[in-house]
């Protein structure tokens, strides 16, 4: 090869490597670039905190922790209101960026979010174990409330007269500060990809008030078992303090001046709240101090109507042993669903509520001197509480009120 060519080789040679060189260093910043957008755009996702007054705080006993919690989005998915102090739904909505974990033990979203094809936002938390919590009763708290939704498992999502639909609107316009859920969200989950399919046209429905709602398993929920479980666990935001194996499906947390339990009488098969969870139960309830306790299962433990002896009635053992543990730890009420009727009965001194028809079909009124109160048609409850003092308002979905009824002390 003669000289000059092997100089224009050469050259040739150099270009070509420092091309190479410049195309790896040009996709290495793009690399860093996207992956910074990433972060930011999952960081800045507009997490939902409570009023600091009545801090809604989830418990890794035997400590307190305020929970930050971002459930719906906007049907445009839009959150550009998060960093401007806008609220939605009556809780402020705050960047959560290097958020203050001092006040009550905080806990700060991780920079990871997950929006799925409806626009539901999962976020995964991290926390402390901060002991100046309040882990003490708070005489001072100021008054609150919380709105309480059936079974709703007959809900259409296109009809604009859907009796959940109207609930959601009379409920967003009563403007409760929590909203539970008492089991038989949709008409069955089997454990395929329907499901997924059934719980977003739900969240579609509740998107007003999804953001301050407290999900809780019932039996059509659970058709498919642990697969079905594992949908839930993933459409859900929900604490994770309950006992092992069960996720988003057993948990507890504080509100104010109040302790709220779910339990779940669905797993790990129906009319019964096993051992495992009464054990867990035990410990929640015995590290609590809190003026007022809530406890939430599907299935009623004394039915009074349709229902009877397809609920924890079942397994009468279970049942009253479960009920032993809520009467040692003077339990303010019950709460379930799974009978679809309204109704109200004092057992050994501690009021159980049924609000199990929100959407649903009717099942019969109970026999006379069954409850001391029933109401058969579609319906929701408003709980107030103001100290120690508990009212229990139960309305027709349409927002004409049935009854007030105030738990004696």
């Amino acid at each position: 090869m003669r000289t000059s060519e092997k100089i224009l080789l050469g050259f040739i040679t150099i270009g070509i490597l420092f091309f190479g060189s410049y195309i790896s260093w040009r996709y290495y910043e793009q690399s860093k670039a996207n992956i910074s957008t990433s972060t930011a755009e999952k960081v800045n996702t507009g997490f939902v905190q409570p009023d600091g007054d009545n801090d809604l705080s989830v418990r890794d006993t035997p400590y307190y922790n305020s929970i930050i919690r971002r459930k719906g989005a906007n049907e445009n998915n839009d959150q550009a209101g998060s960093a401007k102090g806008d609220t939605d739904n009556g809780w402020p909505l705050e960047n959560t960026d290097n958020q203050n974990s001092n006040q009550t033990g905080g806990l700060a979203p991780t920079a990871s979010a997950n929006v799925n094809s409806a626009g539901f936002e999962k976020t995964s938390y991290a926390g402390n174990n901060n002991q100046n919590s309040a882990n003490s009763n708070d005489n001072s708290a100021k008054p609150f409330s919380f709105a309480i939704i059936g079974d709703s498992q007959g809900f259409k999502a296109d009809d604009s007269t859907d009796s959940l639909k109207t609930a959601v609107a009379n409920i967003t316009q009563a403007n409760p500060d929590l909203v539970m859920t008492e089991g038989d969200l949709i008409s069955s989950c089997d454990g395929s990809d329907k499901c997924a399919q059934k719980y977003d046209s739900w969240k579609k429905v509740v998107q007003p008030i999804l953001n301050k709602t407290m999900e809780m398993q019932g039996n059509h929920d659970r058709v498919g078992k642990d697969a079905a479980d594992k949908i839930w666990q993933n459409e859900f935001d929900l604490p994770t303090n309950g006992p092992s194996g069960y996720s988003e499906l057993v948990y507890s947390f504080d509100y104010s001046n109040s302790h709220f339990v779910v339990l779940d009488s669905e797993k790990p098969s129906e009319h019964i709240i096993g051992q495992d969870q009464r054990d867990w139960l035990e410990k929640d309830l015995a590290a609590t101090q809190k003026d007022n306790i809530f406890v939430f299962f599907h299935e009623p433990a004394y039915p009074v109507s349709s229902k009877i002896d397809e609920s924890l009635d079942a397994k009468p053992a279970d049942r009253d042993a479960l009920w032993t543990i809520l009467k040692n730890h003077r339990v303010t009420a019950v709460f379930s669903g799974h009978e679809h009727i309204m109704s109200r009965k004092a057992v050994d001194g501690i009021y159980q509520f049924v609000i199990g028809n929100t959407d649903a079909f009717d099942h019969d009124l109970p026999k006379s001197g069954m409850a001391d109160y029933s109401y058969k048609g579609h319906h929701y409850a408003i709980v107030s509480v103001n100290g120690k003092q508990v009212t229990v308002n139960g309305y027709k979905t349409d927002g004409t009120q049935l009854n007030s009824f105030v738990i004696p002390q």
